[in-house]
């Protein structure tokens, strides 16, 4: 049983797919393996990842796709590793990741990294701020939206099991983390830029229509209302809620009546600005102590 295994999925992909493999390769440890599943591409993705001769590297195929959150979760079930870690198709693996990252799990369960963008030309570098975000200031960030990039996690195993894997809805590894945090597990992110995140006109975040397709986003709001419970408790969430039939605007799981509800725009931000002081005042009160006499 290899210690780690970095789980990658594909789709149509052929022309970036043999940097990302060969990157991760290149700074994959021994005892370690490359977990490659192609999610039903069209174009030459698998024949590019085949040829690439390495005994750490594992290549699955899909005849048709199932989604990154399906897949994810295909692979995770197809690896028995003590740890996980992510690479996307499009991306570059920097060569000291997962030596860093290895060091840093010792005090986390679901570690992350900065990224430094590039593209669409090749020398467009924009670097993230390299800044740790520590367990104590995790569930802010958490709340306000999501700080943290996905092709970075390096996680144990067993957290990311028990936090319910991945699942099958547009926003997966935000998912992920919410359930994660819910369940106790302890969350950070160091400084050390371990990913060249690759912007690109075929990436599947930068369709037109990512950010408002409705794929699996009750599964989402219920991840995100756990989340707050568990912060807060249950007496913090929003209660007032309409009956209307959902449509634009924010929405909001009606735990009581288990539909979807919408809440006026002014409600949520009065709510969610409620939530975020309370976030905010207990995460200080941990890191400052408490407030003198």
């Amino acid at each position: 049983m290899p210690e780690l295994s970095v789980l990658l999925c594909v789709k149509d992909s052929a022309e970036m797919i043999s940097a990302a493999v060969r990157s991760t390769l290149r700074a994959l440890p021994r005892d370690s393996q490359l977990a490659v599943l192609d999610d039903g591409s069209t174009d030459a993705t698998h024949d590019v990842v085949t040829r690439i001769d390495d005994s750490r590297l594992t290549v699955y195929r899909n005849e048709r796709p199932i989604g990154p959150g399906a897949a994810r979760a295909q692979l995770l079930a197809e690896t028995d590793s003590e740890f996980v870690a992510i690479m996307d198709g499009d991306d570059i693996c920097l060569p000291w990741r997962f030596r860093t990252q290895r060091k840093a799990i010792e005090d986390a369960d679901l570690l992350f990294s900065p990224i430094v963008r590039f593209g669409p030309r090749r020398w467009n570098l924009r670097p993230g701020a390299p800044l740790p975000i520590d367990e104590r200031a995790m569930p802010l960030h958490l709340l306000l939206g999501c700080a943290l990039s996905h092709p970075t996690l390096f996680a144990r195993r067993a957290a990311v099991v028990n936090a319910g894997g991945y699942r099958d809805c547009q926003f997966d590894d935000y998912d992920l983390y919410l359930r994660a945090a819910a369940a106790g597990s302890r969350l950070r992110r160091n400084s050390i830029i371990s990913v060249a995140y690759r912007r690109h006109a075929g990436q599947v975040t930068a369709a037109p229509d990512f950010h408002t397709r409705d794929h699996g986003r009750s599964l989402i709001a219920s991840a995100f209302l756990n989340f707050v419970n568990a912060e807060l408790g249950s007496g913090d969430r929003p209660e007032s809620v309409s009956g209307r039939e959902p449509s634009e605007g924010w929405l909001w799981p009606d735990g009581s009546a288990a539909r979807w509800a919408v809440l006026d725009r002014e409600m949520v931000r009065r709510d969610l600005s409620a939530l975020q002081r309370r976030v905010l005042v207990r995460h200080a009160r941990v890191s400052l102590g408490p407030r003198p006499a």
